[in-house]
């Protein structure tokens, strides 16, 4: 569908109708040689407008809670993740605070991520989120209830829905509310049915039988003009919950329940802090005011007039704002790629955080032995050495106790689920440092653009942090300790094997996109191989080396279990390799010494053998992370 389409889904009057979109006639003034550059410098610039506008007029209305901060240590490889409970910190270079805002648009931003704020009565959590969407969206656009103990009031469906006008019993869809609601804020929403908040908070609607997405479409900006469609891709809904903590939790609310588990694992639970003491009497002169989407609008609109040095029309601005504010916060726009050492790290933290590492090791152990055998039985001339002997982890390692301490705080033991959780903040906290990084430069757009387009260890490591937090029933062990006890395991690991593989000192450096012990191993492997039994060989010899490294100086028992993981990933390519030999050297032949078509090749390979029902599971689970 085409112009027309984008504007009668907003209702726009005949003369919008009749004009082109906001967005082609900024992509026309905004800077680039070609389209996609330009289209890429508007996308940045608007979503950095977006950010300054929300930031200048919201915090104008109401003191803004700190909430924590983080900064990384190249030299100690550790983060430093701190908690600011509410008080605005003296500024320190190198860290990325984070406040409620902050955290509420990257929400925004990324789609996929319900946010609940919980905290005591009083601390601000209704008032800076009905202020955001307040001053983002017009109010036809977004939604805000309050539950409570009347269980049949309680109805979050209401907004989307409508009565049959031929049978008033029962009750539809409303389409049209499905593509003009783009937020739904409900606070006490531990006072709700489980199964209806489910819904809301994925965006999904099912009402007797009748099923379909709370989502905005998104305009695809093409150099012929504007394509809208409902077919495309869409903005779902921004959800955000409220509530204050349980009985559980806080015994002072001996009224307030605690959340359904089914809900609560779906949603990035965050304290929300108290500034009282931080914001004193500062909070009794902010006062409210009027026409706050306005204010914004205007916000937006001086900054692009700034940037691309042309006069924004802000009647069609404010006309076309949904489809803008779709194209802005379209989370396809923001997400980032993981670098590979990321991904290692992540895959090492998910295993920890599930908790029993010396079962998780013997597992591991038992599947490498295995390995072993079916390479010698399916290549009786290949002999390799993937096995980790009978060694077990000694459960009595401080490491090791302090990982089953906060562990042990978990409501429920990490599950599948809180791994997209981890991708989900790490990409939140890379696009907060991405955008507070940018408008600390000269050209805050193109920064943008070079500076935000990827996850780091740090941030996978913040992530996993705030995810830990979240999950705890109890916070009497701090996740922060065994996060960065892993981090620093990795990435010592990784600079080590490096050095084994290559025989040169290289520093750990998490902005490397090249850094990452199966990456490295992997690659040198490829490039001294002449046939699959030469590089199965070569990933024996690396494994070797591996295992070597399992007592470094000053290593703890969870180096141990990254060992175990990493040398299980080898030996599991290795099968994979052994499976696909005719292939594998066809590619070997074709790509010698380049690693990127090796990598290119495989995942292709890979590829092709999921649509194969047969294809072992095992290849799913551990080198899905390898080949993406």
């Amino acid at each position: 569908m085409g112009q027309a389409t984008a504007e009668n889904a907003e209702k726009t009057n005949e003369k919008t109708e009749a004009s082109p979109h906001i967005l082609e006639e900024l992509v026309k003034a905004a800077p680039g040689a070609g389209f996609e550059e330009k289209e890429q410098a508007l996308h940045s610039t608007l979503l950095l407008a977006f950010y300054r506008a929300a930031q200048a007029v919201v915090s104008k209305e109401v003191i803004i809670p700190m909430f924590f901060g983080v900064s990384y240590n190249n030299n100690t490889r550790q983060i430093k993740f701190v908690n600011h409970g509410g008080t605005a910190p003296v500024q320190s270079k190198g860290r990325t605070d984070v406040n409620g805002l902050d955290l509420i648009i990257s929400a925004t931003l990324r789609g996929g991520m319900p946010l609940l704020l919980e905290g005591d009565t009083g601390t601000g959590k209704t008032l800076i989120t009905e202020k955001y969407l307040a001053t983002i969206l017009e109010r036809e656009n977004y939604v805000t209830m309050t539950l409570s103990q009347n269980q049949f009031a309680n109805n979050p469906l209401q907004p989307f829905t409508k009565k049959d006008p031929n049978d008033v019993t029962k009750t539809h869809i409303d389409k049209d509310a499905l593509r003009r609601i783009a937020a739904l804020f409900v606070d006490e929403l531990n006072r709700g049915q489980t199964q209806t908040l489910l819904q809301l908070a994925y965006g999904r609607i099912n009402v007797g039988g009748e099923f379909d997405e709370v989502a905005i479409p998104v305009p695809e900006l093409t150099p012929n003009g504007v394509d809208y469609s409902e077919k495309g891709r869409v903005k779902k809904l921004l959800f955000i919950g409220a509530q204050n903590p349980s009985q559980q939790k806080d015994a002072t609310f001996t009224g307030t329940m605690q959340l359904d588990p089914a809900l609560s694992n779906r949603l990035l639970t965050v304290e929300f802090p108290i500034l009282t003491k931080s914001a004193g009497a500062s909070i009794m002169v902010v006062e409210s005011g009027n026409g706050l989407h306005d204010k914004f609008l205007e916000s937006v609109a001086q900054y692009l007039e700034k940037s691309f040095g042309a006069k924004v029309d802000r009647d069609r601005l404010k006309e076309q704002w949904l489809s803008t504010y779709a194209y802005v916060a379209d989370p396809k726009r923001t997400d980032k790629a993981f670098l590979r050492s990321s991904l290692e790290l992540a895959d090492m933290l998910a295993v920890a955080l599930a908790g029993d590492v010396a079962s998780t090791y013997e597992q591991e152990q038992k599947m490498i032995a295995n390995w072993d055998a079916y390479i010698s039985h399916i290549s009786p001339t290949l002999r390799t050495n993937f096995s980790l002997g009978q060694t077990k982890i000694d459960a009595t390692d401080e490491a090791v106790q302090r990982l089953e301490e906060v562990v042990g705080t978990f409501e429920k033991t990490a599950m599948p689920r809180d791994l997209i959780k981890i991708k989900n903040v790490a990409d939140i906290f890379s696009t907060i440092r991405g955008i507070k990084t940018a408008f600390a430069a000269q050209n805050p757009a193109q920064t943008y653009v070079k500076k935000s387009g990827y996850v780091t260890v740090e941030d996978i490591a913040a992530a996993s942090t705030l995810v830990a937090k979240s999950k705890q029933f109890k916070a009497t062990a701090d996740p922060i300790i065994i996060v960065n006890s892993i981090l620093t395991e990795y990435t010592a690991l990784a600079e080590e094997a490096t050095a084994g593989i290559t025989g040169r000192q290289i520093p750990f450096d998490s902005n490397d996109y090249e850094a990452g012990i199966l990456n490295y191993t992997f690659g040198h492997a490829w490039e001294s191989a002449s046939n699959h039994k030469g590089l199965v060989q070569k990933l024996s010899e690396y494994a070797v080396m591996l295992k070597s490294l399992q007592t470094g100086t000053g290593a703890n028992e969870l180096r141990r279990l990254i060992v175990a993981r990493t040398v299980g990933d080898l030996a599991t390519l290795s099968g994979f390799l052994i499976d696909n030999a005719a292939d594998v050297d066809s590619l070997l032949g074709k790509a010698k010494g380049d690693v990127g078509a090796a990598f290119a090749g495989l995942k292709q390979m890979y590829e092709e053998q999921r649509e194969n029902p047969l294809m072992p599971e095992i290849y799913k689970h551990r080198l899905e992370k390898m080949l993406s």
